[in-house]
This record gives structure tokens, sequence and C-alpha cells, in this order.
């Protein structure tokens, strides 16, 4: 799959009609939660950010009287994953986790498919409804409160095929420039064993240098505060470390990770309304919550 098959951009595909819109709607009972693996394949449903949130989707979904199935696509096994999935016959509606490198193809796919959310960014023009937190805007907040520790040389870790990430390193540069602060773009994949190898290589190259790591994830924050720990570092006195998600975790590990929070709870009962309304032949806008930065000792308050 190339480049520009991924690359996010302003819907401008046209409005052709679809089979599916001539067909017959019989319902299912039954809502489709899929989880777009393409930009990380080893990741499993098992992670600490999936879990909790799936918890809200299947407790909602299962109030309103539907059956569910949960699964991963990998697009490199089956690029028609998202259209094979929108199909009336399978389904009465998608919940997609994340959009990984796949905007693209969600965006043919909500061309003619109306029961459909996705968690995850939001990108001007877009033509399907999505739910998620102001990435820009979170990585942003991030590295102010880096520079606000002291930190002149960060590093941005996390893997940005995936358009969240992409987002969060976006901010997090903006912010950068506006101090003269210099950032390193170190890509660590979100599956617990690869990630453990990839933080343990780069800082081993960069360690001595930098005094503050941006975390795409809380995982991979928790992970390169036990690689500092393990080979002498202070957090934060030598390097302050902040994550993104705030899940549960980042209060119960030494010490207690800053993160951005983005708030998984409101965020799945929105993306439930929202696909309701759809089933129901009606349109919604996507929603972009604000982050918040949730500050603990990983960090020092400012």
């Amino acid at each position: 799959m190339n480049g520009e098959t991924n690359k996010p951009a302003a819907a401008s595909l046209a409005q052709t009609p679809h089979p599916l819109d001539q067909a017959p709607i019989a319902r299912t009972g039954l809502i489709c939660i899929v989880v777009p693996i393409g930009h990380d394949r080893h990741q499993h449903l098992s992670d600490p950010f999936f879990l909790p949130f799936l918890g809200h989707l299947m407790d909602s979904l299962d109030a309103h009287g539907y059956a569910i199935t949960i699964t991963r696509a990998n697009s490199s096994d089956n690029p028609n994953w998202l259209a094979e999935l929108a199909d009336h016959r399978k389904c009465d509606g998608l919940l997609v986790i994340g959009q990984s490198d796949q905007f693209n193809q969600i965006e043919q796919v909500a061309a003619y498919y109306q029961p459909m959310v996705v968690w995850g960014a939001h990108v001007a023009h877009q033509r399907h409804c999505s739910v998620g937190c102001d990435n820009i805007l979170g990585g942003e907040l991030a590295v102010q409160h880096l520079i606000a520790n002291g930190a002149r040389s960060i590093a941005l870790m996390g893997n940005d095929e995936a358009l969240e990430v992409a987002q969060r390193f976006s901010g997090a540069e903006r912010a950068a420039a506006a101090s003269g602060v210099k950032l390193r773009r170190l890509s660590v994949h979100f599956a617990r064993d690869e990630m453990k190898d990839e933080i343990a290589q780069h800082l081993e190259n960069v360690g001595g240098i930098i005094d503050g790591i941006f975390a795409a994830s809380d995982l991979i924050a928790i992970t390169a505060m036990e690689w500092l720990h393990k080979h002498g570092k202070k957090v934060p006195a030598d390097v302050c470390v902040i994550g993104f998600d705030d899940l549960p975790i980042a209060a119960n590990v030494h010490p207690p990770l800053t993160s951005i929070r983005q708030d998984v709870a409101h965020g799945a009962a929105a993306m439930i309304e929202k696909l309701l309304a759809r089933i129901g032949g009606a349109d919604t806008p996507s929603l972009v919550m604000k982050p918040e930065l949730v500050i603990r000792g990983s960090t020092r308050a400012t």
C-alpha cells in the first residue's frame, strides 16, 4: 500500500451511489466494533487503552439491547476490511476505534455508509463522523509543560503513522518552535513487546542528552520511566516525563505519571449516541473534546 493511499485529506470524493444505498435495510441487532491496526499490527485488544474504552462501549450497547462483535483489522492482510464490514446484512452499525493509517479508506466508506462513528482525530472537512480529543492542543500542552519544567532537549516517542499521534507531535512541535526548544522524534510502536526494545535502543543513544520525554501513550511513558530508573536516571530530577490518555495506571506507578487526559467515558457515550442517531437515519457532526493536563510526580508543578 503506497503512502498516497493513506495520506489524510479533506473530503473531496464524489458522492457516488453505492449498491448498499439501494438495498432494503433489515435490522440485525448487531453492532460491530473494529480496531484497525495497519500502523501497529502487533497491538492487542488487551492494551490498557482499549480495555476500559471497550468496556464503556459494550455496557452501553448492551443496555440498548444490541449484541456486539469485536475484531482487529489489518489492512495489509485485507485492504477491503472496512468495505466488507459496511454491509447492512452483517450489522446495524460500525464503531471504529482509531483511524490508524486508514483515514482515506474510512472516508471512502463514509461516502455511502451512514451508520458509522470513528474514535480518532479530526481533519477539516472530513466526511466521516469522529469523536476524539484535540490531539494538536494535547501535544502543545504537554510540551509547554515540559518547557515550564526546564526541559530544553525533548524526545517525542510514538508511532506517527497513526493520525492521532501525528497530530500530537504537530502540537508538540508548535510549542517547541515558540520557545526555541529542540525536539527529537523517536519511533516507538504501541505493542508492548516491540515498545520495550525500541525505547531501550533510543534511550541508550540519547538518554544522556534529553531532559524531557513526551510519549504518545501512557504505556510508552511508563516503559520509558522503567528504563530510566534501571539506568540510574531520576524522574523528574533528571528527566521529566509526560504521557497521553491518563489511564488508571498513570496514577499508580512510581512516580505517578503526568498525562494528557482525554475523557474516554464521555467519548464512548458520545459515540453510542451518534451511532444510534445514524442508525435512525440522522446525520451527526463530529465531536472534538478539549484535553486536560493532569500534573503528577513525573513532572514538577509549575
